[in-house]
């Protein structure tokens, strides 16, 4: 069977179902089971099969596209997370469009407004810092924070503050310091705050609270000029950039890690387990934020979601009795 031969019948007659079976599983609508829709997703990704887009979107006035607006291309979660986006679009024979803010409110709302001329069929934001109701169209997909009451879908970030300081009390850790992130940033206050309230129900309070904007030089700077060996014993970053910044910062300042301070991180990106020492940190569950955007992109649900988050200990932290 050849490329040019392909439709949905032909499909169909090669794996012994419905034309409409193959329909409702590009769309993934109906009553299929799990099995079944696999079965046919794996025959159109082996044979080559694609949809024409244009007659669809004549046919329904759908474009079969979903624009996606990240915050920072440059980070490494988000280009994760656009490729989770995207698989999970493409499975349901639709296409992405990506745009980049770049961090800032108006490229947002220009982003916006780009988007919704094309007619895209729905819009995935995830928001840059100083993001207000306001700047979020109704019947957008927000990814942000689970206190902001626009929010649709996000990581648990007080959770993953709570393990971290957890995690660092657990190892013996009292003098701790943490590198807070920009203030204007939701995500980063609940990362804080998560830890705070641990902190405080122990009866410890931080001995530096440091804020400043996301990034290996912030952290850097932060080792270089601030920390204080007497000081703290441990760091919590409330992103691996910062956190890495902080063990390259240290190293220059002749200290070891975990040996003379432990540090910790948030999020799991790629660094995280490529630099020495590997860096503990709380991981996000990228392919479940996706894939739940995408659901309500598309109608599929209606909840609203608090994505758990799980600690992932590496060689970055040690007990202080060690």
């Amino acid at each position: 069977m050849t490329e040019a031969k392909l439709t949905i019948a032909t499909l169909a007659r090669s794996l012994g179902v419905s034309p409409a079976t193959v329909s409702n599983a590009i769309n993934n609508r109906g009553h299929l089971s799990e099995e079944t829709r696999q079965r046919v997703l794996r025959a159109i990704d082996q044979s080559g099969y694609s949809p024409s887009f244009t007659a669809k979107a004549l046919r329904t006035g759908r474009t079969q596209t979903i624009g996606l607006i990240l915050p920072n291309i440059t980070n490494p979660v988000f280009p994760l997370m656009a490729q989770e986006i995207e698989r999970e679009v493409s499975a349901r024979g639709q296409a992405v469009m990506l745009m980049d803010s770049q961090g800032h409110l108006d490229k947002q709302s220009h982003a916006l407004e780009s988007l919704r001329s094309r007619n895209v069929d729905a819009i995935i934001l995830v928001a840059c810092r100083g993001t207000g109701r306001g700047d979020v169209p109704d019947g957008v997909i927000l990814i942000d924070a689970p206190s902001n009451p626009r929010s649709d879908v996000s990581s648990d970030h007080r959770l993953g503050g709570r393990l971290a300081a957890q995690h660092l009390i657990g190892l013996g850790h009292r003098r701790i310091s943490v590198l807070a992130g920009p203030e204007n940033s939701v995500v980063a206050q609940e990362r804080f705050q998560g830890a705070a309230e641990v902190m405080a129900a122990a009866g410890l309070t931080f001995v530096r609270i440091h804020h400043s904007s996301y990034g290996l030089i912030r952290g850097e700077e932060y080792a270089v000029v601030h920390h204080r060996p007497d000081e703290a014993s441990a760091l919590y970053a409330v992103s691996d950039s910062l956190a890495v910044g902080v063990i390259r910062g240290l190293h220059r300042l002749g200290l070891r890690v975990p040996d003379d301070v432990s540090v910790m991180g948030f999020d799991d990106v790629v660094w995280a387990e490529l630099i020495t020492p590997s860096l503990s940190t709380i991981r996000q569950n990228v392919p479940a934020i996706a894939q739940a955007a995408v659901r309500l992109a598309r109608r599929e649900a209606q909840t609203d979601r608090a994505i758990p988050v799980e600690l992932v200990v590496r060689q970055s932290t040690r007990s202080v009795s060690v």
